[in-house]
């Protein structure tokens, strides 16, 4: 019983991980070198004001954010500078908000990301203190919380370098500026992605900790009633 509800516990997490990018990585990239496409690249990264990240979880993100925003300082002070020389103030506008929708949608899923990283440590700490309760041969268990913990050690770096990246739109004539925009939002995109499959495969990881201690308790179960029934 207590092997179903943790891999039960574990499964939602998938479901809650690939929701939180499916509007980014369902969103199609768009295919003018038009204001158009500067105005879609806008709405496709549309989001809530940025949100705080809690204390309690992020804060180590947060001095990371911070790090990145003093790191590319220079780099968005000229884009602000080439920003201020566009005539015209509607094209202007915009892609000022798509620079900050992208960082938006980065803090956002990095964010959520981290969250669920943690609560994959939390989950997979229970398992090893289950595991050191365990008697019999352990190898299959010791080796999938090892193969674990290595996986979320490799998520956290990637959901931590990822957090540091700035995405500044970069353009030397206004001309340019449709496939400025749609080139860094693509660069974006696939980024997010890539990290997002790095958690996926830790989710993974854990599942499989977790199926791994319900067998080492089957097996045991096993040998414990088969030495019962040779006592009697």
């Amino acid at each position: 019983m207590r092997k179903i509800v943790i891999i039960a516990i574990i499964s939602l997490f998938l479901s809650t991980i690939s929701s939180s990018v499916y509007a980014l990585t369902s969103t199609p990239s768009p295919t003018a070198d038009t204001d158009t496409a500067v105005g879609e690249e806008e709405e496709a990264t549309k989001t809530p004001t940025r949100t705080t990240t809690p204390a309690s979880t992020g804060s180590r993100l947060m001095e990371i954010r911070k790090a990145a925003i003093e790191k590319f300082q220079s780099q968005r002070e000229e884009f602000q500078e080439k920003l201020a020389d566009i005539k015209e103030t509607r094209k202007k506008n915009i892609v000022e908000r798509v620079d900050e929708k992208i960082s938006n949608l980065n803090e956002r899923h990095t964010t959520r990301l981290n969250n669920h990283l943690t609560r994959m440590s939390e989950v997979l700490a229970k398992i090893e203190e289950k595991a050191a309760d365990k008697t019999g041969d352990s190898a299959d268990l010791d080796a999938a919380i090892t193969k674990a913990t290595a996986a979320i050690e490799t998520a956290q770096t990637a959901v931590d370098d990822q957090a540091g990246k700035e995405y500044v739109i970069e353009f030397d004539d206004e001309s340019e500026l449709g496939t400025a925009v749609r080139s860094l939002f693509a660069s974006f995109k696939s980024d997010i992605q890539e990290t997002h499959m790095t958690v996926k495969e830790a989710h993974k990881a854990v599942v499989d900790a977790a199926k791994a201690l319900g067998s080492a308790r089957s097996e045991s179960s096993a040998t414990n009633s088969d030495t019962n029934d040779s006592e009697l």
